[in-house]
C-alpha cells in the first residue's frame, strides 16, 4: 500500500484549506475559554446542540497583538465585556493550517451588534419564561415595610459598588442605624448564576430575620450586565420571601432581574438613598401625626376650655340672679312672716287679753268684791253643797273684807 508521511498529508490539508477558505469568514460560535498572553489572546471557541448543554462543535483560535488593537479600538469598553466566557459571538477569522501547529482560526474582528442582538433574543425568551411560568410579577406583590433597618444585601464584598452603598448608609445625615447582612457573591462571570441563586434561597431560610433583600452592583456595559438577564438569578428573586430590590448600574434598558425585583433603581448609592429616604418618609409621617395630634388635642382644650369659661360665666350670673331673685324672695318672705308673726301676736294677745279679763272676772277677790262669798272648811276645802256642810264642825265663810268661822251644832 501507498503511504504518505505526516508533513505529506498536512501540507495536502493546508493546500485544501488554502484553495476553500482564500478569504477570511464570518463565524457564530460562544467563548468557552480566553487567556491572554503579551497581548495575545488565546480562546477556545464552540458550539452547543440547541436547548442543551451538549458541545457538538470546538477549535482553538487567536487574536494576535495587532489584531487586539484594532478590535479594542473598534469596541473600546465593550472589549473586556465581549471576550468572556459563555458570550455568543460572530467573529471574522482567517482560517489557516500549519504542517506542524495543524489547524487555525485567527480573529481579525468581532461584530458586536450580532453579540447584542442574541443577547436581546436570550433575554426576550427568558421574558417569556417567566411570563408563562407566572413569575414575572410574583416579587411585585409583596410590600414592602414602612421602616428599613434589617437589609439582606447580595453584592460582592470587594465590588466598588457595595463600598459605595455601605459608605451611603453609615453617612447619612440623618443618624439612621441600618443592619446589613452581607451574602456574599459574584457579580459577574460563570459563578454568578450559582453563588447568587445560592444566597437568596439562604436568605429565603431566615427571611423573618429581614425587612427586604437588596442585590447590587456597580456600573458596566449591558454585556457585563448581562448575567442579570439569566433565567434563574431572575426566577430566585420572584419567587424571594422577601421584596427585593435591585440596584444594578445600566444606564437605560433594565435587565430581566430589574423586572421581576419588586423596586428597580439605577445604582447602589440610589438604593441607599432610597432606604434612607423611606425611613425619612416614616418619620416625617410620624411627626406629622404627633403634630396633628397635639394640635388637635390643643383644638379640643382650647374649645372645651372656652365651653367651661362660657359655663362659667353663665353659672356666675345665673347664680348671681337666682341669688338675687331668692334674696328678694327670701326678704318678701321674711316680710310676710314678720307680719304674719305681729298679727298673730296681736291676735294671741287680743285672745291673752280676752282671758285675763275672764280670769280677773272670776277670780275670787274680784267676786268678793261684787257681793258674793264661799264658805270653806278648817282644812280650806271649798264646801259646795248642804250636805257637805253639815258634816263639817266648822265653817269659814269668806267675805270680801274677812272671814267668819261658825260652829256646827248638827255635826
Amino acid at each position: 500500500m501507498e503511504s504518505y508521511s505526516l508533513y505529506e498529508v498536512n501540507e495536502y490539508i493546508k493546500r485544501v484549506i488554502a484553495l476553500n477558505f482564500e478569504d477570511s469568514i464570518w463565524i457564530e460560535c460562544e467563548i468557552n475559554q480566553i487567556n491572554e498572553k503579551r497581548g495575545n489572546y488565546y480562546l477556545q471557541l464552540i458550539e452547543k446542540e440547541e436547548g442543551k448543554e451538549e458541545i457538538k462543535a470546538q477549535a482553538s483560535a487567536a487574536i494576535w497583538y495587532r489584531s487586539a488593537l484594532f478590535i479594542k479600538k473598534k469596541l473600546g469598553k465593550l472589549f473586556d465585556s465581549i471576550l468572556q466566557s459563555g458570550v455568543y459571538v460572530k467573529i471574522k477569522c482567517n482560517i489557516g493550517f500549519s504542517e506542524r501547529y495543524g489547524l487555525n482560526y485567527v480573529i481579525e474582528d468581532i461584530d458586536v451588534n450580532f453579540t447584542m442582538g442574541q443577547m436581546e433574543i436570550q433575554r426576550q425568551k427568558v421574558i417569556e419564561r417567566l411570563k408563562e411560568e407566572k413569575l414575572l410579577y410574583l416579587n411585585h406583590q409583596k410590600s414592602l415595610p414602612s421602616v428599613l433597618q434589617r437589609i439582606a444585601v447580595v453584592s460582592s464584598e470587594k465590588a466598588a459598588g457595595f463600598a459605595d452603598f455601605m459608605e451611603q448608609l453609615n453617612n447619612n445625615s440623618y443618624g439612621y442605624a441600618f443592619e446589613i447582612a452581607l451574602f456574599d457573591s459574584s457579580m459577574q462571570g460563570t459563578k454568578m448564576e450559582p453563588e447568587i441563586t445560592n444566597s437568596i434561597r439562604e436568605i429565603n431560610e431566615t427571611y423573618n430575620e429581614y425587612d427586604c433583600v437588596v442585590v447590587i452592583r456597580g456600573g458596566g456595559s449591558k454585556l457585563d450586565l448581562s448575567g442579570f438577564d439569566n433565567f434563574n438569578i431572575a426566577a430566585h428573586i420572584a419567587k424571594c420571601q422577601l421584596p427585593v430590590i435591585t440596584g444594578i448600574g445600566h444606564e437605560i434598558d433594565q435587565t430581566v432581574s430589574d423586572l421581576t425585583a419588586n423596586l428597580s433603581l439605577k445604582t447602589p448609592t440610589a438604593v441607599a438613598g432610597y432606604l434612607i429616604e423611606q425611613n425619612l418618609h416614616f418619620e416625617t409621617t410620624v411627626i406629622e401625626l404627633t403634630q396633628n395630634i397635639n394640635a388637635y388635642i390643643q383644638d379640643i382644650f382650647n374649645r372645651d376650655s372656652q365651653i367651661l369659661e362660657s359655663i362659667h360665666e353663665r353659672l356666675y350670673y345665673s347664680v348671681r340672679d337666682r341669688f338675687s331673685s331668692e334674696k328678694i324672695s327670701l326678704k318678701s318672705i321674711n316680710n310676710m312672716l314678720e307680719n304674719a308673726a305681729k298679727q298673730k301676736f296681736r291676735m294671741h294677745k287680743a285672745k291673752f287679753e280676752l282671758v285675763e279679763g275672764i280670769l280677773k272676772a272670776v277670780e275670787p277677790n274680784n267676786i268678793l268684791k261684787r257681793g258674793f262669798s264661799y264658805i270653806t272648811n278648817s282644812k280650806k276645802e271649798y264646801i259646795t253643797s248642804k250636805k257637805k256642810a253639815e258634816t263639817e264642825k266648822e265653817l269659814i265663810i269668806q267675805f270680801k273684807d274677812g272671814n267668819l268661822k261658825v260652829n256646827n251644832k248638827n255635826a
